[in-house]
């Protein structure tokens, strides 16, 4: 059972057809966008170029009033918990277009600090052990793997 409380990372994959300059968004009213915008919602990335994807660090609790926002407004989607595939490396986070830099490094920066806070040592341990050593860890991983094994 997920947790209400304890943070995750989703992904929300809007219809190809989405696009917030083309209008979908003109009959959201605004008070439902400042319900949007003013949810505690710790960190997010959005990806609006060929794929309409938006990347999401919060509770579950704030991830479907969110979602809920969404539908109540008639704005289609697919959503997805992608936390397990992100601590596993397994679910490739898009990398932002150049006029997105520093929205992505800030981004970047809290889903490091959410993989630090939310990955096992032993799932480390594992992963040395059964696939290709110490160079089958990311970057983070080894870094912290290290610091795990120098205390």
């Amino acid at each position: 059972m997920i947790s209400m409380t304890k943070k995750q990372v989703y992904k929300i994959i809007f219809n190809n057809n989405f696009s917030v300059l083309g209008g979908e968004l003109d009959h959201v009213s605004t008070e439902d966008k400042l319900k949007i915008l003013n949810m505690p919602i710790e960190s997010y990335f959005d990806c609006f170029g060929d794929d309409k994807i938006l990347y999401i660090i919060s509770t579950l609790d704030t991830f479907e009033r969110y979602l809920n926002n969404l539908q109540v407004n008639r704005i289609e989607f697919k959503s997805m918990n992608i936390s397990t595939d992100i601590l596993s490396y397994s679910e490739p986070i898009l990398r932002p277009k150049i006029t997105q830099t520093i929205k992505w490094g800030m981004f970047s920066k809290d889903l490091n600090d959410w993989v630090r806070t939310n990955i096992s040592i032993d799932s480390l341990v594992s992963k040395v052990c059964t696939k290709d050593g110490y160079r089958s860890l990311s970057d983070l991983e080894k870094e912290i793997f290290t610091e795990y094994t120098d205390c």
